[in-house]
């Protein structure tokens, strides 16, 4: 118990002696130095606030001749073209549609892959056409117009 005083008495004088050294010193900064900063500072603000207008840049064109690809034969992957295939929007039957999984997330779910985009869907959801009648794991319920069809988990197209 003694020993335990003794320390906590020894710790807080080596602290108090620490922080006294401390302030004396300054942390390092000597008046010189701040003295400087707060030039500087000033010279900086006085250099910004004389500008009203920013200053008008004059862009020429040095050479005539445009960029040249270095190959030619690579397509550029930053040129945006239009000419791409336009989305078709594909009927959705029996036969594009798989049951993925199923997930319960409050109300329960199935993973659905159709045309080769996975969806999450529950009961009452409409994929195109397709809607979800009934979810019954391993088995969802699906119609199509008059059509009405279970695709399974096991099912292989």
């Amino acid at each position: 118990m003694i020993l335990f005083h003794y320390r906590q008495a020894m710790v807080g004088t080596v602290g108090t002696v620490g922080l006294i050294v401390l302030a004396i010193s300054g942390c390092g900064i000597e008046p010189e130095t701040i003295s400087r900063i707060e030039q500087m500072s000033r010279q900086h603000s006085t250099a910004f606030s004389s500008i009203e207008t920013p200053p008008e840049l004059n862009i020429t064109r040095v050479s005539s001749e445009g960029f040249t690809v270095p190959f030619p034969d690579r397509r550029d992957p930053f040129q945006v073209t239009d000419k791409g295939k336009k989305p078709q929007n594909k009927a959705i039957t029996a036969s594009n549609v798989s049951v993925m999984g199923f997930a319960k997330l409050g109300e329960q779910q199935a993973i659905l892959k159709v045309g080769g985009e996975t969806r999450f869907v529950v009961v009452g959801d409409r994929v195109g056409d397709v809607e979800v009648m009934a979810i019954n794991p391993p088995r969802v319920r699906l119609k199509n117009g008059n059509l009405v069809w279970d695709a399974s988990m096991f099912q292989s197209h």
